[in-house]
């Protein structure tokens, strides 16, 4: 996608954009955290009798098929069927997960970690609602509408404020219990629930481009409280944990931890910043702004949690040279990256598409080394 500006390509560009965002969510982050939340809160046992490795091939396959369909036809009759496909794959890890971890005798029912990934589950499953209602409008030939764009922008917030982060914060927690990092109980539960309780008016922080945006205003500013209120308690439970983190982990988990924890509070302050008229013409006009907000949630803080949380459940290894060659190429990119979209309006148009390539590159090749001696399933 990178090269588009500087080379004419024998493909569609937005059909190669479909064909990335629906791999990144569905491929990428979707996979991930369905191994990660399967391999940590079930048994063998269950995974075995719920054939979730089932699930994971199949999900493989259709995410394959998504990627092939979008690239060649864009929305059409292979990528609709596909990506229906992949939801009913959906429906079951979520109806299968919740019955199954029941049974998991060694998993505390009421525990934080698990409040956090029930909820993760929880607006999954809400996120779906929006695929099917924008097939609905698309029908009734309002593709473009401001009703199309709310479908689009509820599916993504519920995935990447809802699903993501809740499925993270349910990990990282349940990563501090396992190797004894003690944090403020009460405090993590009172930022669970400030923080789940945004995620619904939240969504109307997504809504301030749209012309009906004086009538949701004051539930933009009701979330906006909430996100930085629960800010304020994520920091309390686990500021007398931080010390400890630090000697308990090597120092590029640890830089890992730090820009993970940078781009999820840059991310609740960004959009709570929205609600305000100078931020909302920045937010919603300046491409490369979105752009940048974009990778900062799913590159800063999705993808490098993902990481983090393969290296120290042991499916990626820093004892591996490449691994770490990997990541550190992968922050470096993605730290250039970021500086170079927000500044992109005080450099030379060839040059930032030159160097924005270049450090794409550098992420890409990362992402290779780190995929290197990975486990299996």
């Amino acid at each position: 996608m990178r090269f588009f500006p500087l080379q004419t390509l024998p493909f569609n560009y937005p059909n190669i954009l479909h064909a990335h965002s629906h791999v990144a969510f569905q491929g990428w982050v979707y996979l991930s955290l369905f191994y990660l939340i399967v391999k940590q809160y079930l048994n063998e046992k269950e995974i075995s009798s719920g054939k979730y490795k089932l699930q994971f091939m199949l999900t493989v396959a259709v995410v394959t098929c998504i990627l092939i369909s979008f690239t060649y036809q864009g929305y059409g009759l292979f990528s609709i069927v596909f990506s229906t496909l992949f939801q009913l794959l959906n429906y079951w890890f979520i109806i299968r997960f919740f019955n199954d971890v029941k049974k998991n005798e060694l998993v505390k029912l009421n525990s934080l970690p698990l409040r956090f990934i029930k909820a993760s589950l929880w607006f999954n499953l809400l996120s779906t609602m929006a695929p099917w209602a924008i097939g609905i409008i698309s029908a009734k030939g309002l593709s473009g509408s401001e009703a199309y764009h709310s479908a689009i922008y509820f599916f993504l917030h519920f995935q990447y404020n809802g699903w993501f982060t809740f499925a993270i914060f349910g990990l990282f927690f349940l990563l501090l219990e396992k190797f004894n990092i003690s944090y403020h109980i009460k405090s993590a539960t009172n930022f669970f629930i400030f923080l789940v309780v945004s995620v619904v008016p939240a969504y109307s922080l997504s809504l301030l481009g749209m012309s009906y945006k004086t009538s949701i205003l004051y539930v933009a500013y009701f979330a906006a409280i909430l996100q930085l209120v629960s800010i304020i308690f994520f920091i309390n439970s686990i500021k007398s944990s931080i010390s400890v983190l630090f000697q308990n982990f090597n120092n590029l988990f640890s830089w890992i931890i730090v820009i993970t924890a940078c781009s999820f509070l840059l991310k609740l302050v960004s959009q709570s910043l929205s609600v305000l008229e100078i931020f909302q013409q920045i937010a919603f006009t300046n491409r490369n702004i979105i752009i940048a907000f974009i990778h900062l949630v799913m590159l800063g803080f999705v993808s490098l949690s993902l990481i983090g949380f393969f290296i120290k459940f042991e499916i990626f290894s820093l004892k591996n040279s490449l691994t770490k060659i990997g990541i550190l190429f992968l922050i470096f990119g993605f730290v250039i990256t970021e500086l170079l979209l927000v500044t992109s309006g005080f450099i030379s148009s060839q040059l930032y598409q030159i160097a924005i390539f270049i450090f794409s590159i550098l992420m890409t090749i990362g992402l290779g080394l780190m995929l290197i001696r990975t486990k299996q399933f």
